[in-house]
């Protein structure tokens, strides 16, 4: 394996072990606005972004889907260590004890696992994208919609969930709303650079053309 490329694993296990501390600080209350912060972290579109820019970190599928990999795991390890120290998987050793704690540790190995498991697929489906956005034409455009829409598709579900049950909440509406704002316009951006991209490609083409083929085809 080529040393620069051990240089770019690393550099996605750093961004990937951020994400995952800075996650769960928001999701307790610390750092900048973690009311806000936290919406726009936990939210799983946004661990799908990030798994897809560390996918771009290689050329060949099968090192893009490690990058990925080496990010969501790096993420959720630092995620999970983190919420350890605030005790998610800490409880009551007894009802008589108000003073000893347990450690569920089977259930932050299964988080572990099971978690990173769904980080392997999600990772093969992102270079998977990568390989047929860099392959260009028309599902190379349609590839480049996928976590957009995805983010769409989330923000909008987690607004409309959230008021179903009657549970939504300033931080929660505005981000979401932010988000699929942004991801529209992503959204429309990517389309029309895409199509004008297509469209600027086919003119050049045929500019390029011989005439004595364009006037060998058949006419109707």
């Amino acid at each position: 394996m080529p040393k620069h490329y051990l240089g770019r694993l690393a550099a996605v296990a750093l961004l990937g072990g951020l994400l995952g501390v800075v996650t769960s600080l928001s999701n307790h209350g610390h750092g900048p606005a973690p009311a806000y912060s936290s919406q726009l972290l936990d939210a799983a579109w946004t661990w799908v972004a990030v798994g897809l820019l560390a996918g771009f970190a290689a050329r060949r599928w099968v090192h893009s889907a490690l990058a990925s990999a080496v990010t969501f795991w790096a993420a959720i390890l630092c995620y999970d260590l983190a919420d350890l120290r605030y005790g998610v998987y800490s409880s009551l050793a007894s009802s008589a004890d108000l003073t000893s704690r347990t450690t569920d540790w089977l259930g932050l190995i299964g988080d572990l696992i099971g978690y990173s498991l769904v980080g392997v697929v999600a990772s093969a489906g992102l270079a998977s994208i990568i390989l047929v956005i860099r392959r260009g034409g028309i599902l190379g455009l349609l590839a480049q919609l996928v976590v957009p829409a995805y983010a769409l598709q989330g923000s909008l579900t987690r607004v409309r969930d959230a008021f179903t049950v009657e549970s939504a909440t300033h931080e929660l509406v505005t981000v979401n709303r932010a988000v699929s704002v942004i991801s529209s316009a992503t959204i429309a951006l990517l389309l029309l650079l895409g199509l004008a991209r297509l469209i600027l490609r086919a003119v050049a083409k045929r500019s390029t053309t011989p005439r004595s083929v364009l006037s060998s085809a058949p006419s109707e």
